[in-house]
């Protein structure tokens, strides 16, 4: 026998059945469910109030009577049922007034799927007390129209005896229906209405009601519990900051303690501490206590005032009613707060779903356009993940995925997003990147996804197929991002799986390209194919040759040729350049130590160092050590650093550099003048020469800028007794100029290109030939090497 609601149901407000519908709507979406029905129990029969689904005509009454059995069993049990049956699965609760009559039912029909997972039970529960939450509130509403309606019956029966007492009570009427209408707008409460603003609007209108100087909503912090913060505060008329307090020095702890309104009339004497904790000077005070679903108190509503706001009309019942309603509205908002989470998450990977992922996109898009900036979406799609649940189960295949979404996330940068859209698909969303931070994350994915996976007791491996696009390359919405990132995905299936595939053929080959010269390069190094070439110095006082500088070259079998310009900078960004210069001299030493074998005599050799390993521990005593082992003067060895080099952490490099002249190492400055130019560091720093760079050189005949610069460099390089060598000397007026200007040495195409090493010694062998020098006209000594 069903049980009748004892009192009528009240109007629902539309505003309510509005709210309602959303809520049916988000648990259709949430179960995926067929139907979802809220019944109203009347004369023993479950009349649908609202309902919400997917189906067809044909469908309906069926799933009309069993979402009703449903309902009339929860009923019946005053609990959650469930319905499990081959040609359907649902759960029902029962929906209950204030005073646990019936109000009816909320039963769902879901035909395609099993409701198995706890968290889809408790979503239902969940649902349930948003509804009965709402109950209350309309329970609410009753109370005070019973109220008004109880003091309008009295004022009627004693109108005509008592016409003193009429006035009062007409009076008290005006108040209570004043005070009615302002309750009833605070506990109707919107949907919109909630949150800040419907706090704001409380103690707004509570002090106003109360005749209060002050009232606030303060919650207790959970980690601290002893601490509370307010969320609203009304004072003086205006809006207060939220502020933080310790209710045991206040009467909140009476409130906290006592579970119950409790009213202060010598504030200051019996809690002297209170204006100082809430910066909220009062005379009386009076509380209430915030409830959650188990009746433990969360925080406290408050108004403080004069010494007439405990004798206000209906204070502690106004108070008790608000604090009730507030405490509805607290709970309320933390149910949606974890609804909404739930509806944007993964349940099984705690990871972002596919709707909030989209919003995510979306917002990155707007974020790129506005920065102009590149965004790269990546789907990863598990390679045969089929197999695993087919072959060892869902509950295999689950951990799994969870293993793999782990994974995932850890390949990812802090300001990346790894969600999963489904099934086997997980999609990543990269802003703010370049090529090689995409190579990067791609190749971390690889590299973590060959490493077997243990579930269960199986050892596992999975592999993925990754297309990835780019914005706004490869479109400027979110639409098109996304089929464009799935395309490149079932292009990297259809290519053989375990791959990552790009989207747009330019940028996926210069993408490509650099990948492909970092991975090549990294063998080179590994297997020692670079080599070198030298582009010899000569002193411009006699044009003997001085030296020279050993250039790195690099020509692959699969990319041929590939220029240091388009190398070097690679090496820099992928992390290899210390590896690479450290081959480049150990390359240089083995041609001077080949020269010398041979009976030549060995020049002074430049090679250039980086910043990577300038600031490796250890570079002097390996550099050292290398000579050494060669028998190699260590001033044979000129090291060339830019300005910016000798500049980034500039007292450790004075240490190191200091370390190296001790050792017998000379330093060079390369490119001077186009970086950190500063007379203080080459004062401080070790420097035996600098060289001017080439954009100071190619116009200095005939620019009188040019030239000065260049004087003013080689002045100041001789007053501080360096060599000076001008770099990029392509004809006779550069060379005449630099001649007039007293620049010590020059190298260039003038004089010659960069050799191969077999050139550059036949070089070095006539220089060591031709000793006597040949006299000019004007008595000079000039060596004819240029």
């Amino acid at each position: 026998m069903l049980q009748r609601a004892q009192s009528p149901n009240p109007h629902v407000p539309a505003a309510y059945l509005g709210k309602w519908r959303a809520w049916l709507q988000q648990l259709c979406e949430a179960f995926d469910a067929e139907m979802v029905i809220v019944s109203r129990l009347q004369e023993e029969r479950l009349v649908p109030v609202l309902e919400s689904g997917c189906t067809t005509l044909e469908q309906l009454p069926f799933l009309r009577e069993a979402a009703g059995h449903l309902g009339r069993q929860a009923i019946a049990m005053r609990a959650l049922v469930q319905l499990d049956e081959s040609d359907g699965h649902g759960v029902g609760v029962p929906l209950c007034w204030p005073d646990r009559a019936v109000f009816g039912s909320l039963a769902l029909f879901v035909h395609r799927a099993r409701l198995r997972r706890p968290g889809q039970l408790r979503l239902v529960e969940m649902a349930r007390q948003l509804f009965e939450a709402d109950f209350r509130t309309l329970h609410f509403v009753r109370a005070i129209d019973e109220h008004k309606n109880l003091l309008e019956t009295r004022i009627g029966e004693r109108t005509q005896a008592l016409s003193e007492l009429n006035l009062r009570l007409e009076h008290e009427l005006r108040l209570s229906q004043r005070t009615a209408q302002v309750l009833k707008q605070l506990v109707i409460g919107v949907p919109g209405s909630g949150g800040q603003s419907y706090f704001r609007q409380l103690v707004c209108e509570l002090a106003r009601l109360l005749g209060a100087e002050h009232a606030f909503v303060a919650l207790l912090d959970p980690q601290q519990p002893q601490r509370a913060r307010t969320i609203a505060c009304y004072s003086g008329e205006a809006w207060r900051d939220k502020f933080e307090y310790e209710p045991e020095q206040t009467p909140c702890a009476q409130v906290l303690q006592r579970m119950a309104v409790f009213g202060a009339r010598a504030l200051a004497q019996d809690f002297p501490a209170t204006a100082a904790q809430t910066g909220l000077p009062a005379e009386s005070y009076l509380g209430a206590p915030l409830l959650d679903e188990t009746g433990r108190a969360v925080g406290v509503l408050a108004a403080l005032g004069g010494p007439a706001l405990l004798e206000a009309h209906l204070a502690h019942e106004i108070m008790e009613l608000l604090a009730a309603r507030t405490g509805t509205e607290i709970r309320r908002m933390r149910a949606e707060d974890e609804l909404r989470h739930m509806a944007l998450q993964d349940e099984l990977t705690g990871l972002p779903n596919r709707n909030n992922f989209k919003d995510r996109l979306s917002q990155a898009i707007a974020q790129a356009q506005r920065n102009g900036t590149r965004l790269a979406l990546l789907f990863i799609d598990l390679d045969n993940f089929k197999t695993i649940n087919d072959s060892l189960g869902h509950d295999v295949g689950d951990a799994v995925l969870v293993q793999i979404a782990q994974t995932l996330q850890a390949c990812m940068r802090d300001m990346d997003t790894i969600a999963r859209l489904g099934g086997d698909e997980f999609a990543a969303l990269l802003p703010g990147v370049d090529s090689l931070q995409i190579d990067a994350v791609c190749r971390r994915i690889m590299q973590a996804l060959r490493l077997p996976l243990v579930c269960q007791g199986y050892e596992l491996f999975v592999s993925a197929s990754i297309g990835c696009c780019l914005y706004p390359e490869d479109g400027l919405d979110q639409g098109n991002l996304t089929r464009a990132a799935d395309a490149a995905m079932y292009r990297a299936k259809a290519l053989g799986k375990n791959q990552l595939q790009f989207y747009a053929l330019d940028i996926k080959q210069a993408i490509q390209r650099d990948l492909a010269v970092g991975n090549q390069l990294r063998k080179a190094i590994r297997d020692r194919r670079l080599h070198l070439a030298y582009q010899p110095k000569v002193r411009l006082d006699d044009g003997s040759l001085a030296g020279a500088e050993a250039l790195c070259r690099w020509t692959d079998e699969e990319l041929g040729r590939v220029s240091p310009a388009e190398f070097i900078p690679i090496a820099e960004r992928s992390g290899v350049v210390a590896d690479l210069g450290a081959q480049v001299i150990e390359l240089a030493v083995a041609d001077m130590v080949a020269w010398r074998a041979q009976g030549l005599a060995v020049p002074v050799v430049a090679v250039n160092v980086s910043a990577k390993q300038l600031q490796m521990a250890g570079f002097a005593a390996w550099l050292d050590e290398l000579l050494r082992r060669q028998a190699l003067p260590a001033d044979r060895l000129l090291l060339e650093l830019t300005e910016g080099v000798l500049m980034e952490r500039n007292d450790a490099n004075q240490q190191m550099l200091a370390d190296l002249v001790e050792r017998g190492f000379r330093i060079s400055v390369d490119d001077f003048g186009t970086g950190y130019s500063s007379l203080a560091y080459l004062k401080r720093m070790p420097i035996s020469e600098i060289k001017i760079d080439r954009s100071f050189v190619s116009h200095i005949a005939e620019d009188q800028g040019d030239q000065a610069i260049a004087a003013a460099i080689l002045t100041l390089a001789h007053t501080l007794k360096l060599r000076v060598v001008a770099e990029g000397v392509e004809d006779r007026s550069q060379l005449h100029a630099l001649r007039a200007l007293d620049c010590d040495m020059a190298q260039g195409y003038f004089f010659h290109r960069p050799l191969e090493p077999a050139a550059f010694r036949a070089l070095l062998a006539r220089h060591c030939a031709q000793r006597e020098p040949r006299k000019t006209q004007d008595g000079r000594a000039v060596h004819l090497l240029i």
